[in-house]
């Protein structure tokens, strides 16, 4: 049996800081069947730069405005030739040298039966791999959890998807801001189970307590609630109760404390249920 040919698709936009080390954990893999496609959203950085400097490590790149990440994906879906693709984020990085060797095996074997194959992710500092939390479990006691006001699903950054997946131009939603990658997964979950391998896939970078405030919020709430609804999902009246207090209390704290305290006090409530702070470090 041929080994299956991997596509891993980055998309990036003002990434100067970290798409180095991007580029470098794809180019070093210990499998060669792959591809390595770099969609940038006419960067003002330095990104284009650094991509021109790597370019032999890609197999196509582009730099041109676009309207976000999905419509960047979108743009690198008729280039791709992978028989499986993994979605990697400009500040994120591989876990090793090694992943797509370890991988390679369960993808040979999962099709048709399964067309999604997940792996576990390693929240981490951005530009770190100081870790701060692990995502990742059977599908079997996945399946019937939620996550803020959607079903849960596997994570985004560790599932390689097969090429089937993409038959259109805009195998994305590009109406979505934050929530397209969810769309998509949530549609082909409720059509077939994905299979779940324990390997750690991803250093995935978290940029703290900013980009969970405000107008970002509830624009991944109205997004999430659009999914449930477009897919008939029901999520129980008190999880989406206590995930709406909780994402209310965030934003009620940071009105009344702002932004420097509530990050101590979101990493002091992380340090007492026995996770590390992700904005601080423990003196």
């Amino acid at each position: 049996m041929n080994k299956p040919f991997i596509s891993v698709v980055t998309a990036t936009y003002n990434s100067a800081d970290l798409i180095q080390r991007c580029i470098d954990s794809v180019a070093s893999q210990t499998f060669r069947g792959f591809e390595h496609i770099l969609i940038d959203g006419a960067s003002t950085d330095g990104t284009v730069g650094i991509i021109r400097a790597n370019q032999d490590k890609l197999a196509y790149w582009i730099s041109e405005p676009d309207t976000g990440v999905y419509n960047a994906w979108n743009k690198a879906v008729p280039h791709m030739r992978g028989e499986w693709v993994l979605f990697l984020g400009s500040d994120d990085k591989l876990v090793d040298r090694f992943v797509l060797e370890k991988m390679v095996p369960v993808l040979e074997d999962a099709y048709p039966e399964h067309d999604i194959v997940y792996g576990i992710v390693i929240g981490v500092k951005r530009g770190t791999e100081e870790e701060l939390y692990v995502d990742g479990e059977p599908w079997e006691e996945r399946k019937y959890k939620f996550n803020r006001a959607r079903r849960e699903l596997p994570p985004h950054p560790s599932t390689f998807q097969h090429r089937s997946l993409f038959s259109g131009e805009n195998t994305f939603d590009e109406t979505f801001r934050i929530a397209g990658d969810s769309d998509f997964l949530t549609r082909q979950v409720i059509r077939k189970d994905p299979l779940f391998h324990p390997l750690r896939v991803v250093f995935f970078s978290m940029g703290g307590l900013s980009g969970l405030l405000g107008k970002r919020e509830y624009m991944m709430w109205e997004e999430e609630l659009l999914i449930s609804k477009r897919y008939n999902i029901t999520v129980p009246k008190q999880i989406l109760l206590v995930n709406l207090i909780k994402s209310v209390s965030k934003d009620l704290l940071f009105i009344l404390f702002g932004k420097h305290l509530l990050c101590y006090i979101v990493d002091f409530y992380r340090i007492v249920t026995f996770r590390k702070p992700i904005h601080f470090k423990n003196k």
